[in-house]
């Protein structure tokens, strides 16, 4: 028994056992790390290749950008849109097939650009319509696969990199909805979308035409808007007889435009005066919200503390980024004037000899106009106790449109419209054109990004 015993308790050769089991625990170890460091270079690989067709779709999305913004000539930019997309019905890509991004080769990826008007199902979710103002109030775009008329693409860029190793090729897409420039509904030489329409004609040397002109001064070739709209909502109709009956017998002609009598032949006086539900105060707003965070021109005004100037326009041949550079027939700019809301105050006050083209916006505040003054493009008045008042003491012309957005409802005195002696406020559809479409890319916008 004892034998026994001490053969149990004899540990001899239990080193060279434990020996053992640790070489192939560490043999084990080995082989796993081993194995992973060779499939290292792979992943690292994927995921660069990953990273890189990421890149090419990203810098397929700004070439698309490029090419959308940049309208040829004779075409406006919707027309060149509804172009594209009639292309784009029949099977047609943007780029008409794979390409490499400029500089490059395809060696470093390929990328295709498709683009569609937002008509199918669940597209408003990627384009907000109809959430976001300026939509129409639709969900998909009424105009069909062929007619953009919102101003939203849906653009997906889909990129290709080739031979990646235990991948084969890598793909990746992204889709953008890309926003032109649209303006609100213009329907008149002169709209008073908003609450109040309260106006005064002064004399009988005015003018407000919605007949067509070009900058020139020249007859332009559209079709005749009214001469005066005032809102198509149902609380705020009464606003047409008020314009009306602040024209005076000897003011009938200086109003003319398209007749709200059927078929709508151009006339002058209160025919030319019509209530318009396209225009509301909602796109006015909403569009005013968008464009002011690109304006080149961004001045901001309160109380006792208005912009007052004269010569606007003259500091452009020196210096284009002046503040009184308010933009040219060949460079317009989008010049936003901030107010302060609930308080009626005068918050830009021009004189003498001013000329500016572009998008003139002032908010929440009141706009007066002494001495010569041209406008190529629309002047949009909007807010709180805001208006326009034409002095006279000199030649004051618009060539494109005014709108004035009136959203307070509290019976303030303060008018929404004055219009004294040669002031002349002409429709023109080459000006507003000329406005939208000269802005480039600098105006155009890519939101709702998904990458898939």
């Amino acid at each position: 028994m004892q034998r026994i015993i001490a053969s149990l308790r004899d540990e001899r050769g239990v080193a060279l056992v434990m020996a053992l089991i640790m070489l192939v625990v560490l043999t084990g170890l080995a082989l796993a790390f081993l194995s992973v460091s060779a499939f290292e270079p792979q992943i690292a690989e994927n995921l660069a290749s990953s990273a890189q067709a990421r890149m090419v779709a990203d810098g397929g999305l700004e070439w698309a950008f490029n090419q959308l913004a940049t309208v040829p000539a004779g075409l406006t930019q919707e027309q060149y849109w509804n172009n594209l997309l009639a292309a784009a019905a029949g099977g047609a890509t943007l780029t008409g097939g794979d390409i490499p991004l400029p500089g490059l080769t395809a060696a470093s990826g390929v990328f295709r650009v498709t683009v569609r008007n937002d008509t199918q199902a669940n597209d408003n979710q990627l384009t907000g319509c109809p959430t976001v103002a300026g939509c129409d109030g639709n969900l998909l775009d009424p105009g069909g696969a062929a007619t953009d008329t919102n101003g939203r693409l849906i653009v997906t860029a889909t990129s290709t990199i080739t031979g990646v190793s235990g991948l084969g090729n890598v793909t990746k897409n992204i889709v953008a909805v890309m926003r032109r420039p649209t303006l609100p509904t213009i329907n008149a030489a002169m709209s008073f979308p908003g609450k109040q329409a309260d106006v005064n004609f002064s004399g009988s040397s005015f003018d407000i035409q919605g007949i067509d002109h070009k900058i020139d001064g020249t007859p332009g070739t559209a079709s005749a808007v009214y001469g005066i709209t005032t809102s198509g909502d149902n609380a705020y109709l009464g606003n047409e007889a008020t314009v009306e009956n602040a024209l005076q017998n000897n003011q009938q002609n200086q109003v003319l435009g398209k007749s709200e009598v059927p078929p709508g032949l151009p006339t002058s006086g209160v025919d030319a005066i019509q209530a318009d539900p396209a225009l509301t105060m909602d796109e006015v707003t909403a569009y005013v919200n968008w464009v002011k965070t690109m304006a080149d021109v961004q001045i901001d005004t309160a109380i006792n503390n208005k912009f007052t100037a004269s010569g606007i326009g003259s500091s452009c041949p020196a210096d284009w980024s002046s503040t009184t550079c308010w933009g040219t027939l060949t460079d317009p700019k989008i010049v936003y004037v901030k107010g302060t809301p609930g308080v009626d105050y005068v918050s830009v006050d021009l004189s003498g000899g001013s000329v500016g083209t572009g998008i003139l916006i002032i908010e929440n505040g009141r706009f007066e106009v002494t001495g010569n003054f041209r406008w190529n493009g629309p002047i949009i008045v909007t807010g709180t106790n805001v208006g326009i008042n034409y002095k006279g003491g000199g030649n004051q012309e618009v060539f494109g449109a005014v709108i004035v957005n009136e959203l307070n409802d509290t019976g303030q005195n303060n008018l929404e419209g004055e219009v004294k002696g040669n002031a002349k406020i002409y429709y023109s559809k080459e000006a507003l054109d000329l406005v939208v479409n000269r802005r480039g890319r600098r105006f155009m916008a890519i939101y709702s990004w998904r990458e898939q």
